[in-house]
């Protein structure tokens, strides 16, 4: 069974060639199958050279509002070719 994997930006992250200094910033929900906005907050998007930060702060469910998380990539080109993540300090 296949399943359904949405991330909804607003507004809209840019492409990673347009992410410009300091930081991008956007709310975020995530949806999984018929199960909408499952997940919410906001993101903020920052790059350095060949790395892509993005850190998630989470607002609902209320549960998930003691914890953020770091994503880091690595990219070459038009490749990611690491990434990583990380438990942060809420907001």
């Amino acid at each position: 069974m296949a399943h359904r994997l949405e991330v909804r930006f607003e507004p809209p992250l840019p492409s990673v060639e347009r992410l410009a200094a300091p930081e991008a910033a956007s709310r975020f929900s995530v949806s999984l199958d018929g199960f909408s906005n499952l997940l919410s907050g906001d993101v903020t998007a920052r790059r350095s050279d060949n790395t892509v930060m993005l850190d998630w702060w989470f607002e609902a469910p209320a549960w998930a509002r003691a914890s953020g998380l770091r994503a880091t990539a690595t990219v070459n080109g038009n490749a990611v070719t690491q990434i990583s993540l990380e438990p942060t300090k809420p907001k």
